[in-house]
């Protein structure tokens, strides 16, 4: 998925104020109660003066107000300082600074000062959490009001009522503006519920505000990588199978592509339509609940052919127990890995899941898990999603699959009606190889 970098934040540099000799001979005076006089400059990315996250052609631009509030914590002291003058994208900061500043006290400052977490140096949780939000701030949280956090660290100057040479100020969150589309990026497609997924788990799931299900803007935590996006319009499912997004802490956009059922994967890991040249597999099912663990419980997708070279072969070379999890009710298979059978089972003595691992020498696509021989519970996800005629398989054949009914049978099922039978492990059928993504 091509993603655009919309807008990188020019550094917030904190630029050292003039001090006057009044403010020195201050400092070789005894503190008082209310503490001494502080001013420093921060420079912004331009002259503003509202303070909000705005959309200008092909930018999202941030801008500054008078009055925002800015939290300068040193020596274990947390004061607050006032923007009180914005000129030509400079900012003057104003306040008082208590405790005991000395010149070349370390400093932390966080923007807005609410976002501070006590006299720490660091940002209040809530602050980073990912969450939807308008630009506008129209309707739900307004990006601009909760999760545009800024931080630096510096120290202050011989005085110790200024700052000392330039601080940056970093961006703690990376806003996102995501647009939906359908895998050929025709057609919008309207959300109701959006989970966004990295490599160990859900990131954060995202009911889009009113108005917003087409597009939205998201705040999310800059310690993910890339991104998974799973997508629901209150019918039908769809996925982004790799967006390969790297968030760094700054603002983007993004046109997010989302496959559904029917459409195919490519030997690149991307999606696209049926038809598509390079196609390995078939989506047949969008879901979470696949029998796969993260970071492959989006969905399913089936090999375009069988595997084998498409000749039959047992499920095991001897009538013996494989040590799966007995399952005798064929109405009513539990949840089931088909994977996990991969690390012990692919040898000569399982024919059918070597050849579904092999595929016929075709290699996974990026993104998904390798090829394995799907449970019968995940023959049933795919079969009540796609239904038996959007499966591909082959006439009126029965397909292996990796549920045990006993130690010496399996279960099986027939693709003209989907009827399940058990049958001896040492019988002949054909494999059908399956992906997770």
């Amino acid at each position: 998925m091509k993603t655009t970098k919309l807008f990188f934040m020019a550094a917030l540099a904190l630029m050292t104020a003039a001090c006057s000799n009044d403010d020195n001979d201050l400092t070789q005076q005894p503190q008082k109660a209310e503490g001494i006089p502080f001013t420093a400059t921060i420079s912004l990315d331009q002259s503003a003066t509202t303070r909000a996250l705005t959309e200008n052609g092909t930018t999202i631009e941030p801008t500054w107000a008078f009055g925002d509030k800015v939290a300068l914590i040193h020596n274990g002291v947390k004061d607050e300082m006032t923007v009180s003058a914005v000129n030509a994208g400079v900012a003057t900061i104003t306040g008082t600074i208590t405790g005991s500043p000395s010149g070349g006290d370390a400093v932390t400052i966080i923007y807005p000062s609410d976002a501070a977490d006590g006299t720490t140096g660091n940002v209040k949780s809530d602050w980073l959490s990912s969450q939807d939000g308008t630009l506008e701030g129209t309707s739900g949280t307004s990006i601009e009001e909760k999760y545009d956090v800024r931080k630096g660290s510096g120290a202050l100057n011989a005085s110790g009522t200024s700052l000392d040479g330039t601080v940056s100020l970093t961006n703690q969150n990376a806003i996102f503006k995501l647009t939906l589309k359908d895998i050929d990026g025709t057609n919008d497609v309207s959300a109701t519920s959006v989970v966004i997924s990295d490599q160990t788990g859900v990131v954060t799931t995202v009911t889009p505000a009113s108005g917003f299900e087409k597009v939205m803007y998201v705040a999310l935590p800059t310690s993910a990588t890339t991104l998974k996006f799973a997508v629901t319009d209150g019918t039908t499912n769809y996925f982004n199978m790799s967006s390969g997004l790297l968030l760094g802490t700054n603002f983007y956009q993004s046109t997010i592509k989302l496959a559904t059922v029917g459409d195919v994967i490519l030997s690149t890991g991307k999606c696209a339509k049926a038809g598509t040249s390079g196609a390995v597999a078939k989506i047949v099912y969008v879901g979470s609940d696949n029998g796969e663990a993260a970071p492959y419980n989006h969905g399913l997708a089936l090999a375009l052919s069988d595997a084998n070279g498409s000749y039959t072969c047992k499920w095991k070379t001897s009538n013996t127990d494989a040590g799966h999890t007995k399952q005798t009710d064929k109405n009513n298979f539990t949840s089931e890995s088909g994977l996990q059978y991969n690390a012990t089972h692919n040898s000569d003595t399982y024919p059918a899941f070597k050849a579904a691992i092999a595929n016929n020498g075709t290699t996974a696509p990026t993104g998904c898990s390798s090829w394995f021989l799907a449970s019968g519970y995940q023959w049933q996800k795919m079969i009540s999603t796609a239904g038996l005629s959007n499966l591909g398989l082959t006439g009126n054949t029965n397909y292996w699959s990796s549920t045990e009914n006993s130690a010496d049978k399996t279960w099986l099922f027939k693709s003209s009606n989907g009827s399940w039978s058990n049958r001896s492990k040492d019988l002949v059928y054909p494999v059908r190889a399956c992906l997770a993504f």
